[in-house]
């Protein structure tokens, strides 16, 4: 469906960088490696200062191994993060670079970029009580046969239920998994959120009455950081 969409936002506007860029995007995700590296470079050729850009050219070069032109994609790269261009997520960066003070300007950039802060008085209008328990928010589409689901479960498991309620929020629903059936029964509530929009999860949390969100995840797949940023819960951590 996505893809079938940008193109024909593409066919539309033959030079709508964004839409090529986009499209590279979700080729890389249907496994059409060499595809999404043309694409790509298709998007470069139309914006060559794109956001992101430079980082998935250089994450789908390594990809499938081609060094042609790698160093100078390198030191584009470089220059452009040190003007304070978003040139990569900081997954792809620490892939692509060496350099832990790349990488840390890399993560700092997008955080100005695309969180932005919110002093937002929290207005809980929830009358769920919490039985005089702190009550904490574990926000994550890992709550399945995944590295966080299997390290993290005997962790739930551990915590004082007389002082603490726990909820997760979950950003992918998995019900076919062995491992996502057993948080059900670990939390005290378990909540599907992954078909609400941002706004929609800022507000049902909100109402839950939650003293301190856990974001699980931060800057991996699927993860959804702006929530944080619209404040979950007074305290939040990650």
């Amino acid at each position: 469906m996505a893809l079938s969409d940008l193109n024909f936002a593409i066919n539309l506007k033959k030079e709508y960088a964004d839409a090529i860029f986009n499209k590279s995007r979700v080729l890389a995700v249907l496994g059409e490696t060499e595809e999404s590296l043309n694409t790509i470079e298709m998007a470069i050729n139309l914006r060559p200062n794109g956001n992101y850009y430079l980082g998935a050219l250089a994450y789908a070069r390594l990809n499938v191994c081609n060094w042609n032109d790698y160093e100078s994609i390198l030191k584009r790269m470089d220059k452009a993060v040190q003007r304070g261009q978003i040139v990569a997520s900081p997954f792809e960066a620490q892939g692509i670079f060496e350099s832990i003070q790349l990488i840390q300007k890399v993560g700092s950039r997008q955080a100005q970029g695309n969180i932005r802060n919110s002093h937002e008085s929290l207005k809980n209008t929830s009358n769920v009580p919490n039985n005089g328990k702190i009550c904490l928010a574990f926000v994550s589409a890992d709550f399945r046969e995944h590295a966080m689901g299997y390290n993290f479960r005997g962790f739930f498991q551990k915590i004082n239920r007389d002082k603490f309620s726990l909820i997760a929020i979950s950003l992918k629903r998995a019900k076919d998994s062995p491992m996502q059936q057993q948080f059900r029964q670990i939390f005290d509530r378990f909540y599907d959120v992954d078909d609400m929009s941002n706004l929609e999860i800022v507000q049902f949390v909100r109402n839950l009455n939650c003293d301190i969100a856990v974001d699980l995840m931060g800057d991996t797949n699927m993860s959804r950081q702006n929530l944080f940023s619209a404040r979950l819960a007074p305290i939040q951590v990650n």
